[in-house]
């Protein structure tokens, strides 16, 4: 386990030792109890000796004199034994609490794991953008929080690029992974997603029946999508208000679910139909280059609210 270049104090407590009576003249000692610097994060299957230090000590050794008492707040995620060894047995936080007499540290500290994405490319920019602490190696609590990832500099790869694991980083809202070789694409565990931009990728299929948070999606481009899946007709309304799908290989389009819809731009595409009947709010249709002259819209359709349009 790689220590922090800069590790830092936990546990400060100071605290009135004595005060004694010297022929009428009063001597205040003041004890300093903390922490030697250690780790505040550790993954699983890990071990970090603690060792609590006091200041001003007896003989210089730094040692308190005296039983300490060592105790862990959840022993099944971090356990600790008398002398302040800790083991990291399962993900999770656990307090680490020392008591020497009346003073009493404590410590945080979040259990994790080792995690690795599907391809080196990937990996290798993950490191290179989360690797919050710098030992080389990516763990959950550093990719938890992530809520953008713009790929853009993976374009410049020459073969198909996995992005199995972008599922981990679950709080993803906003992607942008245009013009990328894409060897697989699996959004089914970003679900607070809101933007999506896979414009110019090679992929063949865009499953966003688990993505119903989504906003704005651009896949214009893409020369090989033939599907897009917005989930079945059982699953709850989205939430895209835009759809640019421009110039793919699409046959069909089912934007039931998409009752939120104002723009769509579907151009030289291969559809047969465009079925809008369920977007009552279209304020822009672009839809030339298609196998169907006109699209469905609602019965009560207010055309003075389309603004914009080509057929």
């Amino acid at each position: 386990m790689n220590r922090p270049r800069h590790s830092r104090l936990i546990g400060l407590a100071l605290a009135l030792l004595t005060l004694a009576a010297c022929e009428g003249d009063y001597r205040v000692t003041l004890l300093e109890t903390y922490l030697a610097p250690h780790e505040n994060r550790m993954r699983v299957g890990d071990e970090q000796q603690l060792t609590l230090l006091v200041y001003p000590a007896d003989a210089n050794t730094g040692a308190p004199r005296g039983p300490v008492v060592w105790e862990s707040s959840d022993q099944t995620v971090l356990s600790v034994d008398s002398t302040g060894l800790t083991r990291a047995r399962t993900v999770g936080h656990a307090t680490i609490t020392v008591t020497w007499g009346q003073f009493v540290v404590r410590t945080d500290i979040d259990v994790d794991h080792t995690i690795n994405v599907g391809d080196v490319a990937f990996h290798d920019y993950c490191l290179r953008h989360f690797d919050t602490n710098g030992d080389g190696q990516l763990q959950r609590l550093e990719i938890t929080d992530v809520r953008g990832l713009d790929l853009s500099e993976l374009q410049r790869e020459s073969r198909k690029i996995s992005l199995r694991g972008i599922e981990l980083f679950t709080k993803l809202q906003d992607l942008k992974i245009s013009g990328m070789l894409l060897a697989d694409l699996d959004l089914s565990g970003n679900v607070d997603l809101v933007r999506l931009d896979c414009s110019g990728s090679d992929v063949d299929t865009l499953d966003l029946s688990h993505n119903a948070k989504l906003d704005f999606v651009d896949c214009h481009g893409c020369q090989s999508l033939a599907a897009i899946n917005f989930g079945p007709a059982t699953s709850q309304p989205y939430a895209l208000t835009a759809i640019n799908c421009f110039g793919c290989r699409l046959d069909s389009l089912d934007l039931g679910r998409c009752g939120r819809l104002e723009y769509i731009d579907c151009r030289q595409n291969r559809l047969q139909r465009l079925d809008l009947s369920a977007s009552p709010l279209m304020t822009q249709i672009w839809c030339s280059g298609n196998l169907f002259q006109t699209p469905i819209l609602p019965d009560d359709f207010d055309w003075e609210q389309l603004k914009e349009r080509d057929f």
